[in-house]
């Protein structure tokens, strides 16, 4: 089992802060990591199309939309992270979540194919995150302008899914269509 140290205040932008609060008490993210994918498989899994397609309110994000942000936001974050890993110097850019989901085409997905992204992607991160070596994880880089070190995107990650899960959970699930 590896260890990873949760990140300390100075090795994230603070807006992880509200992520991370949702993990700050794991003792071992890469469990925590790999049973969201029941966890994800289980809230999402079961939806109708209709469901799937339902957004809670006005200019919000579908369900599939939702689940197409987790996706592309675990894709970017981990790349991050190797990029990190690698010791790279050059500040990585920030990206604009609207537009991606604006643009992801998710509503033309059926949420099997979505989930089954999800699962590959986080088979990915477990195994990336994984390798590398502990001295690792202190490294930091930039993106969007900000410092942030390997490890606080390794807790970030599952932190962002526990976030968006708590949201589906009281906002989306209370007002789906039957």
């Amino acid at each position: 089992m590896k260890t990873i140290s949760f990140p300390l205040k100075d090795e994230y932008p603070s807006y992880y802060g509200t992520y991370l609060g949702y993990v700050e008490k794991v003792t071992d993210i890469l469990a925590f990591a790999e049973a969201q994918i029941a966890e994800v498989r289980s809230l999402f899994g079961s939806l109708t199309a209709v469901q799937a397609d339902f957004a809670y309110a006005e200019g919000k994000w579908s369900a599939k939309q939702l689940l197409g942000h987790l996706i592309d936001t675990e894709k970017i974050m981990l790349y991050r992270a190797l990029s990190f890993a690698r010791g790279e110097q050059q500040s990585l850019a920030g990206f604009d979540e609207n537009a991606y989901v604006a643009n992801g085409g998710f509503e033309k997905r059926s949420i099997a194919d979505l989930l089954e992204d999800f699962e590959l992607g986080r088979r990915v991160y477990l195994k990336t995150i994984s390798s590398f070596g502990d001295h690792t994880f202190a490294h930091l880089g930039k993106a969007n302008n900000y410092p942030m070190s390997v490890q606080a995107i390794a807790y970030m990650i599952p932190g962002h899914v526990a976030h968006h899960m708590a949201v589906y959970q009281t906002r989306y699930l209370p007002v789906l269509p039957r």
